[in-house]
């Protein structure tokens, strides 16, 4: 089954809250300064300290658009902006983003 979640001026969101598979994202992110743009295995928000899935970096003021051939999430998937590549720190108001995630889950 296909999924669109739209992102409108988020720091962090809840994508799904079961397994789910995320084919593409597309976002733009409205913060002052760099910051990292955060896919976590997660059915809820995890704690600051965190290992993300995937980390992508986001310019001040930037539109990201990434493609994927099926990045498998078996928990969840969890969202989020943080000040730190490895681990999350989730970023203050300002920094959020506005997109599209898209994805499947197992029928």
């Amino acid at each position: 089954m296909r999924i669109q979640y739209e992102l409108a001026g988020v720091l962090s969101a809840v994508i799904k809250t079961f397994a789910c598979s995320i084919t593409r994202v597309q976002c733009s992110y409205a913060g002052g300064a760099d910051a990292w743009f955060q896919l976590h295995d997660a059915k809820a928000l995890p704690a600051n300290g965190a290992n993300p899935k995937v980390s992508f970096k986001m310019f001040a003021g930037s539109v990201r658009f990434d493609e994927f051939s099926g990045l498998s999430f078996s928990n969840g998937c969890v969202v989020a902006i943080s000040t730190t590549e490895s681990t999350l720190t989730l970023a203050s108001a300002g920094a959020e983003i506005t997109g599209l995630i898209e994805g499947e889950t197992p029928l």
